[in-house]
């Protein structure tokens, strides 16, 4: 059981309450910051490590750090400029927090408590929810950037069907709010 196992995921360290935010963001950086060995090439490791700095951010906003947030994705598109992902979510947390920089001074604005994307209700399924933001949303609101990296918008969502459907009706009320329509599942 190596560390790369499907079962050692993130819900360890946020649902346990007795984690601290320190510990969970030191796992969390142990995570990001390791250089896959052998595996540095795999997109498996690949996609695995940008869900994890997904977890990071999105962590931190939720517990008020929003400019340690900011650094951190704008670390990330400084180390590595082609990860698309990282530009995008970073324009959006700008827009959210009101960044703005005059001459030398730099403010954010923290009076903004709405989340990037809002899933309402919707509890846990952190995974499901990391890769429709990434691969889905952030595409829909930051056309330009994809654009720019010539990485094409999504044009549809392949559905994954469940007993209970929950995938399915979790997508298309998310995409739906993000285009201001009412959600239906079909």
């Amino acid at each position: 059981m190596g560390k790369y196992n499907l079962n050692y995921t993130l819900e360890k360290y946020i649902i346990a309450s007795n984690r601290s935010q320190s510990y969970t963001l030191k796992k969390l950086e142990y995570l990001i910051q390791d250089n896959g060995g052998l595996f540095k090439d795999d997109p498996f490791y690949q996609e695995f490590r940008k869900l994890y700095l997904q977890y990071r951010i999105t962590l931190l906003l939720h517990w008020g750090r929003y400019a340690e947030a900011l650094a951190w994705i704008c670390l990330e598109t400084e180390l590595n400029p082609a990860n698309v992902d990282a530009v995008a979510m970073k324009e959006q947390l700008k827009k959210q927090l009101h960044f703005t920089k005059e001459e030398n001074h730099v403010s954010v604005n923290n009076a903004s408590q709405k989340p990037l994307f809002d899933w309402g209700n919707v509890a846990g399924m952190r995974r499901v929810k990391a890769i429709i933001e990434r691969d889905v949303l952030l595409p829909l609101k930051e056309r330009e950037i994809y654009q720019n990296f010539n990485v094409s918008i999504p044009k549809g969502l392949l559905r994954v069907y469940d007993k209970s459907h929950v995938c399915k009706n979790l997508s298309n009320t998310c995409i739906s709010q993000l285009k201001g329509l009412n959600a239906k599942a079909n």
